[in-house]
């Protein structure tokens, strides 16, 4: 998943977030969230 150091995310499903975390934890680099809404 192409994310940049910052990014915005608005809105984030369950499936998505899951992804997100996997990312992070790759990359092991900090990910600034800038505003996140889970449903």
């Amino acid at each position: 998943m192409p994310f940049d150091n910052e990014i915005t995310i608005v809105e984030l499903t369950g499936e998505k977030m899951n992804e997100l975390i996997n990312y992070i934890i790759d990359r092991k680099k900090p990910i600034h969230l800038t505003e996140c809404k889970l449903f």
